[in-house]
């Protein structure tokens, strides 16, 4: 049982969004190993934006300063 993870931060997907995410990492990875898609487990992972950092901030204070 194959296993695909998106790391991602809270908030920026909708459910609608996270169900098409699920589908094409699937199919693609199905595509791409010959994998069937079915047998693909997805975990799309949530991080607050305050615990997600890029250089020397977080998301999270980088968005307060725009």
């Amino acid at each position: 049982m194959p296993v695909l993870t998106l790391q991602i931060g809270q908030g920026q997907t909708t459910p609608d969004q996270k169900a098409r995410l699920v589908s094409r990492l699937a199919s693609d990875a199905a595509d791409i190993t010959g994998i069937p898609a079915e047998k693909f487990v997805t975990f799309i992972d949530e991080y607050p934006l305050e615990a997600i950092g890029v250089g020397l901030k977080t998301i999270e204070a980088l968005r307060a300063e725009h």
